[in-house]
């Protein structure tokens, strides 16, 4: 999961392969190793979770129904257990018992409200650096590698992350007017889906094995009006279609 993130984030916004980096320093592009981690790092602090679409009350309701089906699911699961430690089978008083539960459990879940809506999430759950792992091995932890942006985009020494887990700081300096990146791969991409080939024809890598933009005066220019514009879209699809290409 942690590298499917670092990748759909490196490689979709700005074009660079630093999921190669996982067992051993980038072979062709400056990325060490280190600088991987300091990315699995903000994600492994991280977690999926749902956020209600619904007013407190209503969740409640659903939460509370859900928390009977489980309060009596457990007393069969731990009847059974009793019994199970105690090298026996159930008494008949015992197995009727079960069966009442089971059949509370199940007019619970009939009557069960439907569940509110929600939306997936990523939710906060620390603030810890992750060690390096020695040739992508988890069980071989290295040295500590800082939770920081990339070294080849902000310089030898970033300023580590410092609020929660991260998320918010990777995002301000992966959307930074300062990153030469990531306006560049956004435009070189709309540019791909309207004309079928992209400035640069290897849209999600920017790095040695890629290939040069056909015209690059036009993607920078074009990448510096898309930041101008405030990052619109619109604006850029607008400009593209509106032109005489």
């Amino acid at each position: 999961t942690l590298d499917d993130r670092i990748d759909t984030l490196t490689r979709g916004l700005m074009a660079i392969t630093v999921s190669c980096a996982r067992c051993h320093d980038h072979k062709f592009d400056p990325i060490p190793q280190q600088d991987y981690y300091s990315l699995a790092g903000v994600f492994n602090n991280t977690e999926a979770s749902e956020l209600p679409l619904a007013p407190e009350d209503v969740v409640k309701v659903y939460q509370d129904h859900q928390q009977k089906i489980t309060d009596i699911a457990q007393k069969r699961t731990d009847l059974r257990k009793l019994a199970k430690d105690e090298g026996r089978e159930l008494t008949d008083q015992e197995e009727e018992q079960y069966k009442q539960w089971e059949e509370q459990v199940k007019e619970l879940k009939e009557e069960s409200p439907p569940k509110y809506d929600f939306a997936h999430v990523l939710a906060e759950t620390g603030s810890e650096d992750m060690p390096v792992a020695i040739r992508g091995d988890l069980r071989k932890p290295g040295e500590v590698a800082p939770r920081r942006f990339l070294k080849i985009v902000a310089g030898a020494d970033p300023p580590p992350f410092a609020k929660g887990s991260g998320r918010l700081e990777l995002a301000e300096a992966v959307t930074s007017p300062r990153n030469p990146l990531t306006a560049r791969v956004i435009v070189n991409r709309v540019w791909m889906h309207h004309f079928g080939k992209a400035l640069v024809r290897s849209p999600s890598n920017f790095g040695t094995l890629g290939l040069k933009p056909t015209h690059p005066e036009l993607l920078d220019w074009l990448a510096v009006t898309f930041i101008e514009s405030g990052w619109s879209l619109k604006s850029l699809h607008r400009l593209i279609m509106a032109s005489a290409t």
